[in-house]
């Protein structure tokens, strides 16, 4: 089972958007794991719990086996980045991203999230070695900052993750939410010095709100909401984000979560 890694801020195209990095798992690992860092308080592991218990449980974490979802930056109501769209087979490790690159050329990668080998098309056909070398960097480096804007709140008990309960916290329009703050163990991945809190909701027991300061980044803390939770398949997940004080909101339409894989994601561009 391969540890899950940590990526470097990316940009969307989009200055005053910042990508989180995240943790992500192999892929073998489950979306949450058994195993915690010895610094999480007890009361931090508790809200972990409830909150995992709230978006499907571990029974929904296992059987969660295929992901289709796109990513999309909109601002004033208008796209303005990402528009990449993912396939994952979890089991396997299978992946494939769709996009176009800095010059507005159509790529196709498929890939495995394990080893990081596969195969690379550009408009179409298949691209030569160092074309090939950096989509493919490319597209792993979007697979682990696209899914953690979704999966975060499963990752919370990944081992090397340090939890800490604060004080209840009210938001700007007064609403009390249970606080928890995600930091890394030393070397845990590239940028271990992001700091992480989630806001979970004390009564439907879902994440409602995450901020963070990245560890190139001084405080005040970026704040996102996390809205519109709602079932797919086994797990419940939150397709809406939106950056507070901002006009910035990231979707992810096509979002779908099966126990069964469809296979043509899968097979190479004709």
């Amino acid at each position: 089972m391969t540890r899950w890694t940590r990526s470097p801020v990316q940009s969307l195209a989009l200055s005053t958007l910042l990508v989180v990095a995240a943790l992500l798992a192999g892929p073998s690992a489950l979306l949450a794991q058994e195993s915690t860092a010895p610094p999480s308080d007890p009361k931090a592991l508790d809200l972990a719990d409830v909150t995992l218990k709230a978006m499907g449980g571990q029974e929904g974490c296992n059987a969660a086996r295929f992901f289709r979802f796109d990513f999309v930056v909109e601002k004033g109501g208008k796209i303005v980045g990402g528009g990449y769209q993912h396939w994952w087979d979890r089991q396997t490790g299978r992946y494939r991203l769709e996009g176009k690159n800095k010059e507005g050329k159509p790529f196709v990668v498929l890939f495995n999230v394990q080893d990081r080998k596969g195969r690379v098309w550009l408009e179409g056909k298949p691209a030569d070695a160092e074309a090939s070398a950096k989509l493919l960097e490319y597209a792993y480096g979007r697979f682990i900052n696209d899914t953690y804007w979704f999966l975060m709140p499963f990752k919370m008990k990944d081992p090397g993750v340090r939890l800490r309960a604060e004080e209840p916290r009210a938001d700007p329009s007064g609403k009390k939410w249970s606080v928890v703050q995600l930091s890394f163990d030393k070397g845990i991945g590239l940028t271990s010095g992001d700091r992480y809190w989630a806001f979970i909701d004390p009564e439907t027991h879902l994440m409602g709100r995450w901020e963070y300061v990245l560890e190139d980044e001084k405080p005040p803390a970026t704040a996102w909401t996390w809205e519109e939770w709602k079932s797919f398949g086994p797990i419940l997940l939150s397709p809406v984000k939106k950056e507070v004080g901002t006009d910035t909101v990231i979707r992810f339409p096509n979002l779908s979560v099966s126990e069964t894989v469809d296979e043509s994601a899968f097979k190479e561009p004709v």
